[in-house]
């Protein structure tokens, strides 16, 4: 026996307008069941040998359409297990039909719902903006067309990834993407847009090479670096006599603040006065000519990024975000006898004379939470390095505020939104400076702003550091930090090679000296 479906005016029910509510009704083996599909007449304009609303009714037309709708999907249903020969019940096919039916979603459609979820549900502007790419890679892949969801397979995966690398683009950002599009995928079948077993990630493999390239630079290239920071933008005396800036700061509410110097501003005729080809003509009109920039418009942009680069380097590695993040309250002074000094002193000259001539090396401890790890990292740095790299951003006694970012990134009360938009402008203002400070100070390698984060891992390491206080130091897990090492110089490599042979072990040193 087939169940038999139908649509009837539900008059054992009346409403408040007086109106009966219209049913489906499924009947099975001597059971009944029914389905409610938001909709009532009055008994008069029921016409129950038709099943549907008289045409007299004024809105027949549209509540005809919704029962004939809702009939043929209750009949599909019936088909389907009497096809597929599964046992069911007039309750089943009522359940079966009441479920809410997926919404039909294309692919673009999928990913920018993706976009904003991640930037308005959840704050998360970075996954957000990860999203936004895939979007606007795939429309450039298929300009003209939309894809439904089940035309996603494995060969158009593998269309997608030649698309990507015609595009230039290194496998570490091809897998980026890929991740992106393989976790929408999952979230529509999740929410039962398609089926699990047509997941086009089943079967779909790739061979990309994930590796981190290697970005540190060598104690050398970070010396003419330093030399050429230095050189342009350290501070000046009011006198015009320059010095280094720790040479003449004044200690207020536990900061070495500025007093009575300020930042230099190399003269602008020293500095192309041109329009930068170079640059991306989207961004805004602060980068039209050299040296200028929103963030900061009395400081060049180069000392800005050289600034900001150093800083990351003697702060153990820090990433731009955290630096951003820094409120001058964060640093906590943190005095330190100089134990060599004294020991040398109580050593030549005795107890009294070396108590007497103690001499204290200053540094300021930073404890945070890194932006990405959320790992709890203890940062401390040479009073004197940081405001000599610093200097650029030190206030004044009286400016002086504890609530103010430390670099200017951020100012105070900003949302999340505004803070995300001056990162991305900060990002591409430090890396594109860095191209050209790195080329002026003879420099033939081409550096970003993370560089320095690889730079600070790979010379404690080349110094016998442990991985382990190296991981503590940058807020990592043992386990990842080996990501930013850079491998051992020509010169390392041969040194280390020479303890295979006896000649060099220090048993043979000694006797040779003996």
């Amino acid at each position: 026996m087939k169940a038999t479906v139908s649509a009837i005016l539900y008059t054992s029910k009346t409403l408040a307008n007086g109106e009966h509510p219209i049913m489906l009704r499924v009947c099975y083996n001597g059971k009944r069941a029914y389905k409610s599909i938001k909709i009532s007449c009055l008994s008069k304009d029921w016409n129950k040998e038709k099943e549907e609303v008289r045409s007299k009714h004024p809105y027949s037309n549209t509540l005809n359409s919704i029962i004939n709708k809702e009939l043929s999907l209750l009949k599909e249903v019936v088909l389907d297990y009497e096809r597929t020969e599964k046992p069911y019940s007039a309750k089943t096919l009522v359940e079966e039909i009441s479920k809410p039916l997926p919404s039909r979603k294309t692919l673009l459609e999928l990913i920018d719902d993706r976009v904003q979820y991640f930037k308005i549900e959840k704050g998360e502007y970075n996954t957000s903006t990860g999203y936004r790419t895939l979007y606007n890679l795939i429309k450039k892949f298929s300009p003209t067309k939309d894809y439904e969801l089940f035309e996603i397979n494995r060969d158009w995966l593998r269309e997608f990834e030649t698309f990507l690398r015609k595009t230039n683009k290194r496998d570490t950002s091809i897998y980026k993407h890929f991740c992106c599009l393989k976790a929408s995928i999952n979230h529509a079948i999740n929410k039962g847009f398609i089926l699990k077993d047509n997941n086009p990630f089943n079967g779909f493999g790739q061979n990309l090479d994930r590796r981190t390239k290697k970005r540190a630079l060598s104690l050398d290239e970070m010396n003419c670096l330093l030399h050429y920071f230095t050189q342009n933008y350290r501070c000046v005396h009011l006198d015009n006599t320059y010095q280094l800036y720790y040479q003449n700061y004044v200690f207020h509410e536990g900061k070495a603040l500025r007093h009575d110097c300020e930042p230099v501003h190399p003269r602008r005729d020293e500095v192309e006065d041109f329009e930068d080809k170079t640059v991306r003509k989207f961004w805004n009109d602060y980068f039209k000519k050299e040296g200028y920039n929103k963030l900061h418009p009395q400081l060049d942009s180069e000392g800005v990024a050289l600034s900001l680069f150093l800083c990351s380097y003697i702060m153990q590695g820090l990433a731009m975000i955290d630096l951003a993040n820094l409120r001058w309250r964060d640093l906590k002074l943190l005095s330190m006898l100089d134990e060599k000094k004294y020991l040398q002193d109580y050593d030549l000259h005795g107890k009294d004379y070396a108590e007497a001539h103690k001499v204290h090396k200053h540094y300021y401890e930073i404890n945070l939470l890194r932006n990405k790890t959320k790992k709890p990292t203890k940062i401390i740095v040479d009073l004197d390095d940081f405001n000599s790299f610093a200097c650029l951003f030190l206030p004044s006694v009286k400016t002086y505020n504890e609530n103010n970012y430390i670099f200017g990134v951020f100012d105070i009360g900003q949302d999340e939104a505004t803070k995300f938009s001056r990162m991305t402008y900060v990002n591409y203002l430090v890396n594109h400076n860095l191209k050209k400070a790195a080329k002026r100070a003879g420099l033939s390698t081409d550096i970003t702003f993370y560089s320095a984060r690889h730079s600070y891992a790979s010379q404690l390491y080349h110094q016998g550091v442990s991985i382990s206080l190296i991981a503590q130091n940058m807020g990592r897990d043992v386990s990842n930090i080996e990501t930013y090492l850079k491998e051992f110089d020509d010169k390392r490599i041969i040194e280390a090679n020479r303890n295979i042979w006896f000649y060099a072990t220090a048993d043979y040193q000694k006797i040779k000296t003996e």
